[in-house]
């Protein structure tokens, strides 16, 4: 009987330790979408202020081409985050606005 308690044990730890990880996942789902709630009311409602490059084409619908060409014709803004290049959406949003008054 003796083995037998070892073993109840054994999974009682497990359950116990299950049961804290599950509290912890939980913490950091809620506080990740806290943090993703508060930037979006910060920006609008509309998302994260800074998007990559495949979120940018996405938004704009265009190609990646596309949006390098304008990139590299000053026609949009970005700005570099950790040595990577982000695309603002203020900056997209101005392109746009520019664009649909212009046609």
């Amino acid at each position: 009987m003796v083995a037998g308690r070892k073993v109840n044990t054994c999974i009682d730890d497990r359950a116990v330790i299950l049961e804290a990880f599950a509290g912890f996942i939980d913490a950091l789902v809620r506080s990740s979408l806290g943090r993703i709630e508060a930037e979006r009311e910060q920006n609008g409602g509309t998302g994260p202020a800074c998007l990559s490059t495949a979120d940018a084409v996405e938004y704009m619908a265009v190609s990646e081409r596309t949006l390098r060409r304008l990139k590299d014709r000053g026609e949009i803004k970005t700005v570099s985050v950790g040595g990577c290049v982000r695309y603002t959406r203020k900056s997209l949003d101005a392109y746009l606005r520019r664009e649909e008054k212009g046609a």
